[in-house]
């Protein structure tokens, strides 16, 4: 990957300057989506030397990660980056009231139609001089997810993560389970997994988005890549006979799903599947980042949640049932 030469002026670096230099920092590809947000906003910042940056990367594993990549922006540009972090769901709830307001310098988004939305609203700066620098570093898929409707480019990709299901291969050595490679050999191992007394899918939605992608996911691969933007753009029915082979096809597995999806968050399952009970999940490759070199802390931390739980629930189901009580007797 080729980076771009350290931004340098005689005068000190202007707010453009500093939207194309952080830019070049997106290009080391270790860390958020990227969109430039509108320039001249009143939350800007008032340092021509600092550019701050918006961002919903809240939870430990990632946040470090991308704070290594800043760093090595300021020591190769002399520009500092001021990170101004949200707890990930609440920084996509009010993602819109947030760039209506006064949003950051830069921030961090998704690709493709999530991103083309705003900037067909306005909410976005263009970054074509940026894309000059580091186009060559990317493919023509990723070319076409970074613009916007408009035909320029809004967004500087920095990872992909696969869609998977996820297992355990302690679990599968004792079962004799195979890998299936086809969707009946999936069926057919979660009708022996809850045969064996375990639960075939952890399906943690309380969030919705674990859903949306699935949906996504199941899609693409029934329907083609084709089928599928047509229907995000609006231009295939909801009721398409192909739209509803989808909903067939998912119907098939949601039997062997944990009961408890909608009391779960999709990191909450780390908790579940470390403990053995569970065959797989299905998840992005987001929950690995808290597994790998970290699984103790989450598991402990996870364990923590559970009882401090129990303890509410031992406060508050008295509480309620005396409550329930007095309104009964009145």
């Amino acid at each position: 990957m080729r980076f771009p030469p350290a931004a340098t002026s005689a005068h000190g670096p202007g707010r453009r300057t500093i939207l194309r230099g952080l830019g070049g920092a997106a290009a080391l590809g270790a860390g958020i989506p990227l969109l430039g947000a509108c320039g001249g906003s009143a939350s800007g910042s008032s340092d021509p030397n600092t550019v701050i940056l918006g961002s919903g990367a809240s939870d430990a594993v990632p946040k470090k990660a991308f704070a290594d990549v800043y760093a090595e922006f300021t020591q190769r540009s002399g520009i500092k980056v001021k990170v101004n972090t949200k707890d990930h769901n609440t920084f996509q709830e009010q993602i819109n009231s947030y760039l209506q307001g006064t949003p950051d310098d830069v921030f961090g988004w998704f690709a493709g139609y999530r991103m083309q939305f705003f900037a067909a609203k306005g909410l976005s700066t263009p970054i074509d001089g940026i894309w000059k620098k580091i186009g060559g570093n990317f493919p023509a898929a990723m070319h076409e997810l970074s613009k916007g409707a408009d035909g320029k480019y809004h967004f500087v990709p920095m990872y992909t993560y696969p869609w998977a299901a996820f297992y355990r291969k302690s679990v599968f050595q004792k079962y004799g389970y195979e890998v299936p490679a086809t969707w009946s050999a999936f069926i057919a191992l979660c009708k022996q997994m809850k045969k064996d007394g375990l639960v075939p899918i952890a399906f943690g939605d309380k969030d919705k988005w674990p859903a949306i992608g699935t949906f996504d996911q199941i899609n693409v691969r029934i329907n083609g890549y084709d089928f599928h933007m047509s229907q995000m753009r609006g231009e295939a029915a909801w009721t398409d006979a192909r739209t509803r082979a989808v909903f067939d096809n998912w119907t098939e597995i949601l039997p062997y799903h944990l009961t408890i999806i909608e009391s779960l968050r999709a990191f909450d399952l780390v908790f579940v599947f470390n403990g053995g009970t569970v065959g797989t999940e299905l998840l992005s490759i987001l929950v690995t980042d808290n597994i790998i070199g970290e699984s103790s802390r989450i598991g402990y931390s996870s364990a923590i949640a559970v009882v401090l739980l129990v303890i509410s629930l031992a406060v508050i189901v008295p509480y309620l049932a005396s409550t329930f009580r007095k309104e009964r007797r009145s």
